[in-house]
């Protein structure tokens, strides 16, 4: 698996970050582990050494499209599990990245979600549909209702339910930068080359008409958290 990590700046955020995996033990499961950096600096050479972690970037900002596939391309891990520098991991992860994995490699989904069900952090902007779940527009982030709803399979039949695993079609599921987890292989093939400039504006239109890639989500193990910017 490769551990790959998008950051820019907030060297605060970003310790404290690279600090709860440490913690957790989320760097047990990786073959590679790269941290990609906007405007890299010095000073973020030496925190990626510190907790034992490649590193490259661009003197400037190049987008999160680009260095998206900057990192896709990178990677030598089977499984690609993309985070930015303000997820922090809250819970021993070791289970659900299990599942995850098991749950790509047999193809069951395409895609597996790690944004803490319980506690998200914030911004939740799919929030605005909680309760509402059938306004114009909320098709698209159904899948969402795992944060607001304890057994949303029971009243929306776009979303299924496999152990302790929701899963609904990517039409019901929207593209995000959240915590997720991919074969490397497959992202390679469908995913880069449809991406330009801001991942989640390229995607969104192509993505919602797709009723075969399939996404997963977990209970979650990581929460929105910036410290600095």
């Amino acid at each position: 698996m490769t551990l790959a990590i998008l950051s820019w700046g907030a060297h605060q955020t970003l310790v404290h970050t690279l600090t709860s995996y440490q913690k957790y033990g989320l760097d047990l499961w990786d073959e590679d582990r790269v941290i990609f950096f906007q405007e890299y600096s010095k000073k973020d050479k030496e925190i990626a050494k510190e907790f034992g972690y490649e590193s490259f970037g661009s003197p400037e900002n190049i987008g999160i499209a680009e260095a998206y596939k900057l990192l896709v391309n990178y990677a030598s891990g089977d499984i690609f599990l993309f985070l930015e520098n303000d997820w922090e991991l809250i819970e021993v992860p070791h289970a659900l990245i299990g599942q995850g994995k098991y749950l790509l490699e047999k193809e069951f989904i395409d895609v597996a979600r790690f944004r803490h069900r319980k506690n998200p952090g914030s911004p939740l902007w799919s929030r605005q549909y909680a309760g509402n779940e059938t306004a114009p527009g909320a098709e698209q982030y159904l899948l969402d209702a795992v944060f607001w709803m304890d057994e949303p399979q029971k009243s929306l039949p776009q979303i299924d339910k496999i152990n302790n695993w929701f899963i609904a079609p990517a039409a019901n599921a929207n593209w995000t930068n959240n915590p997720t987890m991919f074969r490397t292989e497959w992202l390679r093939e469908i995913i880069l080359p449809r991406i330009t400039g801001d991942i989640e504006v390229a995607l969104q239109g192509w993505w919602r008409e797709q009723e075969y890639i399939l996404v997963g989500q977990s209970d979650g193990l990581f929460t929105h958290n910036r410290l600095d910017r």
